[in-house]
């Protein structure tokens, strides 16, 4: 039998207090990590929030908790407070245009995924699901974030070039490298927390 999200059954209302609750936190990690990361790269520390959203209200809210993580990076870019995507955003229409796209398809996937990848085995095994679930986000948006990257792989040249590296150097060793591990783990540490986040949330509705 298809698994549902375990929301499905809350009214609209504690739909919206739960998604406006976690798009508060959502915000502010994803806040805090455009001022503390590794490299050059954003940190999305948000995404623990965005898979919990995910599992619990289902692809379409977890979808709205990434799109908002997305809005958040490019206002960074915009300000100056995350410096990487503040030069990607100056570095031309064209990239401008491929920075914003990414950042908002990478969020939203990030958000989708999940839920149907929870769905698919938590019929199985909750706790697997969780994890995997938990996993599938930093893999996607990473993913994601790779296409992006090497659509302006004309500019990842010039600014290895200035650092006296190789593009595919600068992109999966500086870029990707470090970041991706860091936010794999975060969600894989985590993803107990946000097993039992979902079990309490589903043991609620019931009552």
């Amino acid at each position: 039998m298809e698994q549902k999200h375990i929301g499905q059954s809350f009214g609209k209302a504690t739909r919206l207090a739960i998604l406006a609750m976690l798009l508060a936190l959502v915000i502010v990690l994803q806040l805090t990590s455009s001022v503390i990361h590794i490299g050059p790269a954003v940190l999305n520390f948000s995404l623990v929030p965005i898979v919990i959203g995910s599992i619990i209200l289902g692809p379409v809210y977890g979808g709205i908790l990434g799109y908002a993580s997305g809005i958040v990076v490019i206002m960074a870019g915009v300000t100056g407070a995350e410096a990487f995507t503040n030069i990607l955003l100056g570095s031309g229409a064209v990239n401008a245009l491929i920075t914003v796209a990414t950042c908002l398809i990478k969020g939203i996937a990030s958000g989708v995924v999940p839920a149907f990848v929870y769905r698919a085995l938590a019929g199985k095994n909750k706790h697997v699901a969780a994890v995997v679930a938990s996993a599938s986000a930093p893999v996607v948006n990473t993913g994601v974030f790779l296409l992006g990257v090497f659509a302006m792989y004309k500019l990842m040249s010039e600014m290895a070039a200035g650092n006296g590296q190789s593009a595919m150097y600068f992109i999966f060793a500086v870029l990707v490298g470090t970041n991706f591990f860091v936010e794999f783990a975060i969600n894989i540490v985590l993803s107990p927390v946000i097993y039992t986040v979902s079990e309490v949330v589903a043991r609620r509705r019931y009552r």
